[in-house]
């Protein structure tokens, strides 16, 4: 968690909780890159102020998960959007009950790409919360939260809505780019009818508890693999198909932010095997 603000406190101040996606990615990409009070210069050994950065106008709450993705550890990971929205929710409680200055902020929940799944989770969860609870019960260990909003980007919200129209992307967009051979369309589109069907063999198998990992993983690898690897051997950036990724597989340069040695320099568990030395 990263609690960051630049901005003069009232309370009209929206508290934004940011949720980077994945899943499994943590805020120290949009911490360091994106959203934040300063990005890091290429390199990782200094930084410098982001113009952009969102803190100008809110009060912005980082957060690191589920447990064990970036700088958070648990003893036992989610592993559905109930158990994320659950988590979250008493996280909230204990932030604001530990902050209370923050208590009368409108509080929005915002995430990015694999956030689509995280963002609407948890704010339903904070209103069923918010609905189920009397503030005058002065003996309650929760509180109302003041839940203003909800905000997705580059969601990832219904893959079986939402990979039908790779190919059309691809090749049909707003800015008028070709990014696939004629040949490349043509397998996207006819791969478009399993990677659905499996899709919702994974939705299914959630619903039930009966192999949902392998449902899920199969119906993963099979509409990477046929569907957006066309475009991803493009080099082409994913986020914006008017850039070119370069060396990068995701476009950007990860590599320096989380190292060992920052990590045992903050006093942070962590697993080795995911550091950069």
């Amino acid at each position: 968690m990263e609690d960051v603000t630049s901005v003069e406190e009232t309370q009209s101040i929206p508290l934004i909780v940011w949720l980077t996606g994945g899943p499994g990615c943590s805020l120290a990409l949009a911490s360091l890159t994106e959203n934040d009070l300063c990005k890091v210069w290429l390199g990782g050994e200094s930084t410098e102020i982001n113009p952009h950065s969102w803190t100008q106008t809110a009060h912005m709450l980082l957060l690191d998960q589920p447990a064990g993705v970036g700088y958070s550890y648990g003893a036992k990971n989610d592993n559905n959007e109930e158990m994320v929205g659950e988590d979250a929710y008493y996280f909230l409680q204990s932030f604001i009950q530990t902050h209370p200055e923050y208590a009368s902020n409108p509080l929005f929940i915002v995430g990015e790409s694999y956030g689509g799944h995280y963002a609407p989770a948890i704010a339903h969860h904070i209103f069923l919360g918010n609905q189920e609870l009397d503030n005058n019960d002065s003996s309650s260990t929760v509180k109302q939260l003041n839940l203003a909003g909800v905000a997705v980007g580059n969601g990832m919200t219904e893959p079986n809505i939402q990979f039908k129209y790779h190919a059309e992307m691809a090749n049909y967009n707003s800015h008028g780019i070709k990014t696939v051979s004629d040949e490349g369309y043509q397998r996207m589109k006819d791969a478009i009818p399993q990677c659905i069907t499996m899709v919702e063999g994974c939705n299914d198998a959630l619903k039930t508890g009966l192999q949902e990992h392998f449902s899920c993983q199969a119906a993963y690898r099979y509409c990477m693999s046929t569907i957006t690897s066309e475009y991803y051997e493009t080099a082409l950036n994913p986020y914006n198909i008017c850039l070119e990724c370069g060396n990068n597989p995701l476009c950007y340069n990860f590599s320096t932010l989380i190292t060992k040695a920052k990590m045992v320099a903050l006093h942070l568990k962590h697993p080795a095997q995911v550091l950069v030395e």
